[in-house]
């Protein structure tokens, strides 16, 4: 499974990292997730100094099952 991180920077000052839990089953589904996320951002944000400093897509292994040993 694969999760997005993103990193806003608003007025060329704050970093915020947003990050999705990992619910994608590729890379590809992944970054068009975020793309699809960020197109929809009000217009009036982006022109207040909102932007995209960072993001990627990040595979992260699901948990082994490790039945208790009695």
């Amino acid at each position: 499974m694969f999760k997005a991180t993103i990193v806003l920077i608003f007025a060329n000052h704050w970093l915020y990292p947003i990050d999705s839990l990992p619910n994608y089953h590729s890379a590809n589904e992944c970054y068009n997730s975020m793309q699809q996320h960020l197109a929809s951002l009000p217009d009036e944000l982006i022109d207040a100094g909102l932007g995209v400093y960072s993001m990627n897509c990040e595979f992260v292994p699901m948990p082994r099952d490790n039945p208790r040993r009695s």
